[in-house]
């Protein structure tokens, strides 16, 4: 117990800027020398630290840096910061395309230490993915493969396990079971009867694509 409270103090105080304890952290098996910030966060959730306490040290960015390379690992083309002014405004966190698959998954990185509000984000988060379908053109002009996706799913990012794995058509993903939901889409979606939203740049592809044969 003594040493699980070291290791979770010295994880603690190395997010909070005391590089003292790289050394100690870095022989950790289950860190095996990955010391990016959201990495170290979900260890010391793991050995019971308090979400709480520790979402305080990561920002937005840490969590987007994590979720976007987790998506580029899993073959998936990436972008980050997508934004688009009115009218027909939205802002996209994370987005991701399987060419392979044809799907497309917009991310929302929350790192709250306790999960509140999870239905209003939900909803605003649809409609903001339905505006950005709209002009699913000025998208694809930052991620050309965009095109290529036949349906486009939502998913929140969170630090902490939660109760509620869906609401609406949003998927709720703790980002420890992140990578695992990104291997497995389909099957949460069967499971939690959730729809993807139908990209109306993929029919346009796909009639150019015939044209042009």
């Amino acid at each position: 117990m003594e040493t699980e409270q070291r290791v979770k103090e010295a994880i603690y105080r190395y997010l909070a800027g005391d590089k003292s304890y790289e050394d100690l952290l870095k022989t950790l098996p289950e860190i095996q020398g990955d010391l990016s910030r959201v990495r170290l966060a979900m260890e010391y959730i793991s050995r019971g630290g308090d979400p709480e306490r520790i979402s305080d040290l990561l920002s937005w960015r840490d969590f987007e840096e994590f979720v976007s390379k987790a998506m580029e690992l899993n073959g998936m083309d990436v972008a980050r910061g997508i934004r688009a002014p009115p009218p027909r405004g939205f802002e996209i966190d994370v987005l991701g395309v399987d060419t392979i698959s044809r799907i497309a998954l917009m991310v929302d990185c929350k790192h709250w230490g306790r999960v509140r509000g999870i239905s209003s984000v939900s909803v605003s988060m649809i409609e903001r993915a339905k505006r950005a379908l709209s002009r699913c053109d000025l998208i694809a002009r930052i991620l050309e493969s965009f095109r290529e996706a036949r349906e486009l799913y939502l998913a929140i990012v969170t630090l902490r396990e939660t109760s509620i794995r869906s609401y609406g058509n949003v998927f709720i993903v703790p980002i420890y079971r992140f990578r695992d939901f990104l291997q497995n889409i389909k099957l949460y979606s069967e499971e939690l009867g959730i729809e993807p939203l139908p990209n109306p740049c993929f029919l346009r592809y796909s009639l150019d694509s015939y044209l042009s044969k």
